[in-house]
């Protein structure tokens, strides 16, 4: 049968689980709500309008009337002169215009001239005896009628001369009518703001009802899909019992079908005379992890290092999906293509791995595990490669997991190795190259004029850095080697007394200048009579002078103290106690921060301080040098404070003279 469009729609990514078929409904009720309160505001308003309009043509008829009959009757009443009778009419046509409301109340005669006005400074104040019967001019007519606008006239006979006009304009409606007609607006607003609110209270009473139904409708409907995965038909048991009860068919419709394959399996395993057995312990051997998924990219089968690479058990992970062991959105991208066809080529990739207390993180940095207040315990890289499978007539993909942890920290290290071994090489080399130049011309120069002068403390000064730069570079490649041998296992102890006496003097004499041109001060206070010290002289000797990185390290005008001392019983580097000779070196330079004082005895790590970036250093001496002394029992330790210096201590064996 064909498959389902059950693609969602693009509202439903908005809404919950079950809830789009109330939320439709919902959303339809408070449209026609809407619809209805704005019609019934448009339809009010334009109701009140039309009363109004009426309400002021009525009122400017009705003030049309009293005033014609009143103003026809005093004028009529009047005789030739009828001051009098003038004064009462435009008394009457004021008091009308003041209760009517009217813009323009006034009476002319035929000829347009202005017979009686609401304004008391325009007007007659006495009937003419003779009334004309026509406008004056054409002119004057317009004036009047464009300085009275929408008006109404009527006309008015007066006895005893003739017709006259009586105009009236109605005013600016009253504001309290338009004031009524916004509060009858907003009376209604509210009422349709608090039927929605009320359609909002009754839409969550009824989604809480019939969401669970409806959850229930949406799994229906994706079971008849067949891409349809089984974590997306299994419903929250907040859904109710209806939700718990689809669980439970679907549990067992996941338990009949595995039933089945393992009952498929069982019958293939007897077919093929116990062969799979032997291939899947076969495969449990395996140090590489190997995991089989479908199309879906859910778990068909997995070895036991697979299980350990993913952080479950293998028992747990048959039957989900790969992303939800937190595996890289690519790898489980490109192992649905290869099981469904679309791929033939492998694929690999790379992915970080921290393993923060029982919880796995792939993909973010430790910093990340550290952030999100985890304890962190390890941390590696693990390497994905994807193949294509075909099996039957179903799709299926294999994943290989290595962890290339230790292969990646061997090339990063091999790296870091040669790029910090080239820039110490080099820095010697260049000042060996650039004396010898020197010599070398000076040499030319006495060959070319046997009387030439040369200057012998400039050659004297050449020769002496050539030999310190010489010893530096058998220094530098000493520590290579010995470095090289600790990480082969090789390196050994040519046991023997050591001298400790000489071997100080050799110290001191070889920083001593440097303390001088950096005007620094450097004490020794060693013992009067020196403690029998057994090991290798030379490997003791490396350890002592990458002690001296004080001097390099203490800015010009500071202080580098050395104390050797002999202490009959304190604790040694193996964890007994026993007779000890402690060297301190106490300087008063740069210091060093807290969190790096065990970092520094890693090899190829240097302080992050920006003010050391111009001093040369290959990050091997004192993991040497702690490396060496633990060898002979002992140990070195590192107390500092930034600003204001440091104190490396160093501990051996040694037995009194």
């Amino acid at each position: 049968m064909p498959e389902k469009n059950c693609s969602p729609r693009w509202f439903d990514r908005f809404l919950l689980r079950g809830e789009s078929v109330v939320a439709g409904a919902g959303l339809c009720a408070a449209a026609v709500l809407v619809l209805s309160l704005g019609g019934s505001a448009w339809w009010s308003y334009h109701s009140q309008a039309m009363a109004a309009t009426e309400a002021e043509r009525d009122r400017v008829e009705a003030a049309s009337r009293v005033l014609a009959t009143g103003v026809q009757s005093i004028l009529s009443a009047g005789d030739g002169a009828a001051v009098v009778e003038v004064s009462a009419a435009r008394r009457m046509v004021l008091e009308a215009s003041a209760r009517y409301g009217l813009a323009v109340c006034r009476v002319e005669m035929p000829d347009g001239t202005l017979l009686l006005d609401a304004d008391v400074r325009k007007g007659v104040k006495a009937l003419p005896i003779e009334w004309p019967a026509a406008p004056a001019t054409a002119a004057a007519a317009a004036e009047n009628e464009s300085s009275i606008g929408a008006t109404t006239s009527m006309e008015i006979m007066v006895a005893g001369r003739g017709l006259a006009k009586l105009v009236i304009a109605p005013g600016p409606a009253p504001a309290s009518s338009s004031s009524a007609r916004w509060e009858f607006q907003a009376g209604l607003g509210l009422i349709g703001t608090l039927a929605l609110g009320a359609m909002l209270l009754f839409y969550r009473g009824l989604r809480k009802r019939l969401r669970g139904l409806l959850a229930l409708r949406e799994a229906l409907q994706l079971a008849g899909a067949e891409s349809a995965s089984a974590e997306s038909l299994r419903l929250s048991d907040d859904f109710g019992e209806a939700a718990s009860t689809w669980n439970a068919i679907l549990a067992q419709r996941e338990a009949v079908s595995a039933a089945a394959v393992v009952g498929k399996a069982d019958r293939q395993m007897s077919a093929s005379g116990g062969a799979e057995t032997d291939v899947t312990s076969a495969c449990d051997a395996l140090p590489t992890g190997m995991v089989l998924v479908d199309e879906h990219c859910t778990i068909k089968y997995l070895n036991g290092a697979a299980a350990v690479f993913l952080g479950t058990k293998r028992e747990d992970a048959l039957g989900k999906t790969l992303d939800q062991f937190g595996v890289e959105a690519d790898v489980v991208r490109m192992a649905t293509s290869a099981a469904k066809g679309l791929v033939r080529t492998r694929a690999v990739f790379e992915s970080s791995r921290v393993t923060a207390g029982d919880i796995k993180l792939r993909g973010p940095s430790e910093q990340d595990a550290e952030r999100r207040g985890h304890k962190k315990f390890s941390s590696g890289v693990l390497r994905f490669v994807v193949r294509p499978v075909r099996r039957d007539d179903a799709g299926a993909a294999t994943i290989i997991i290595d962890d290339v942890t230790q292969q990646k920290a061997a090339d990063e290290a091999r790296n870091s190795f040669v790029a910090q071994a080239a820039h110490e090489l080099r820095t010697p080399l260049t000042s060996i190259r650039l004396y010898v130049e020197q010599l070398i011309e000076e040499q030319e120069a006495l060959a070319t004029d046997p009387g030439a002068k040369v200057d012998p403390a400039s050659r004297a000064t050449a020769i002496n850095a050539i030999n310190s730069e010489a010893r530096r570079l058998e220094r530098i490649v000493g520590d290579m080697l010995s470095v090289a041998e600790i990480e082969a296992g090789s390196l050994k102890l040519h046991d023997g007394d050591v001298r400790l006496g000489p071997l100080f003097d050799e110290i001191r004499a070889e920083f001593e200048p440097q303390a001088k041109a950096k005007q620094m001060g450097l004490m020794f206070e060693l013992p009067p009579k020196w403690p029998q010290v057994k090991g290798d002289r030379d490997k003791l000797a490396l350890a002592l002078h990458n002690l001296g990185n004080a001097v390099k390290y203490t800015p010009a005008g500071g202080r580098v103290s050395v104390r050797v001392s002999y202490q009959p019983g304190m604790a040694s580097g193996a964890g007994g106690t026993g007779p000890m000779l402690v060297c301190e070196v106490i300087d008063t330079g740069i210091g060093i921060k807290q969190e790096e004082c065990e970092l520094i005895f890693e090899k190829f790590y240097r302080a992050k301080d920006k003010r050391i970036a111009g001093i040369t250093g290959s990050g091997l001496g004192l993991a040497l040098a702690r490396e060496v002394t633990r060898m002979h029992g002992g140990d070195i330790s590192v107390q500092s404070q930034i600003d204001r210096g440091t104190t490396f201590t160093l501990t051996l064996p040694a037995q009194a003279a």
